[in-house]
């Protein structure tokens, strides 16, 4: 496993696109016509750009597996982030959902601790060709001993309980459910604490 640069961006976000495709989130963001795989992709590279800045990109040595996960609290939000949105939006984003994406995002946020102290674990995606899935761990022990090393949780949430089944088989406990009404959204709220450790 490796940090990746710039110079890994086509390949991760190749990875999220695959994935993304599947989320119901993505899907209700998205407006569904012919330039939905372009809508996905800037929500790919928006992902990518954001992460990158807070070295929060990891990519497997085979290339097939991508994690993006990073400490919360260790850079804030700047003017350049703000921008990234902005193009994201216009990009990609069902304006007509607009409103109701931020709600969905600010109740998801809410869930997490106020301080910021833990790692986000945002995008976690492994080529569907990759048989056994070995860089999905290499990927997460690698991660995983950072977190531990600092002593702070790893905070994460999915809309797609395949991917919670995976997420509980490297050790994320459940600490709330939520259906948004709005959308008919469920998610899981999920967290690996190493605080303790």
């Amino acid at each position: 496993m490796r940090i990746a640069t710039i110079a890994d961006r086509a390949t991760v976000v190749n990875i999220i696109v695959a994935m993304f495709k599947h989320n119901p989130t993505i899907q209700f963001m998205v407006k569904n016509d012919n330039k939905t795989n372009k809508r996905i992709t800037a929500i790919a590279e928006y992902a990518f750009d954001f992460a990158v800045a807070r070295d929060g990109v990891y990519i497997s040595d085979n290339n097939k597996g991508v994690a993006i996960c990073y400490q919360y609290n260790l850079k804030s939000f700047t003017l350049k982030d703000i921008g990234l949105m902005i193009k994201m939006v216009f990009k990609a984003i069902h304006i007509s959902k607009l409103f109701q994406i931020f709600l969905h995002d600010n109740f998801i946020k809410s869930q997490r601790p106020v301080d910021g102290n833990y790692y986000y674990f945002w995008f976690f995606g492994v080529l569907a060709e990759e048989q056994p899935k070995i860089s999905a761990r290499d990927l997460t022990i690698a991660l995983f001993e950072k977190a531990k090393i600092q002593r702070i949780p790893i905070y994460a949430e999915t809309t797609l309980e395949k991917n919670k089944k995976v997420y509980e088989r490297f050790g994320f406990k459940v600490y709330k459910t939520w259906i948004n009404q709005t959308n008919g959204i469920q998610v899981w709220f999920m967290c690996r604490d190493f605080r303790m450790a």
